[in-house]
């Protein structure tokens, strides 16, 4: 596993799985990200952890994240989570609540096509 430090925390990539979207949001002091992996994407909402005293830095919550069989569709999911979740912070997860809201409210969304 490779250690990554980005904005100030470091988080352990995700083994097996390529980076391939990344974004910061400042505001929530949140990080959007999709990995990929043949055709799977995984989208994942990070909030910045309290860190250990024996540690120098923080590091970045590292919830399961959202299988999808699309890149457009993974990025839209994390964007919306950031926009409708706010900040994760003391190394705190999304519940099983926050994210059923999420999937929810998704599907609620009308598709523009």
């Amino acid at each position: 596993m490779a250690w990554e430090f980005r904005y100030g925390s470091v988080w352990l990539n995700e083994p097996g799985w390529t980076l391939v979207y990344e974004r910061y949001d400042f505001p929530t002091d949140c990080l959007a990200l999709v990995w990929q992996r043949d055709d799977l994407f995984k989208a994942q909402l990070r909030g910045r952890g309290s860190g250990l005293p024996q540690w120098s830095c923080s590091f970045w919550s590292c919830g399961g994240g959202s299988l999808m069989d699309e890149l457009q569709r993974a990025i839209e999911y994390v964007e919306f989570e950031i926009r409708h979740l706010g900040p994760l912070t003391d190394n705190t997860e999304l519940t099983v609540n926050q994210i059923n809201a999420v999937d929810a409210a998704i599907q609620k969304t009308p598709d523009p096509n």
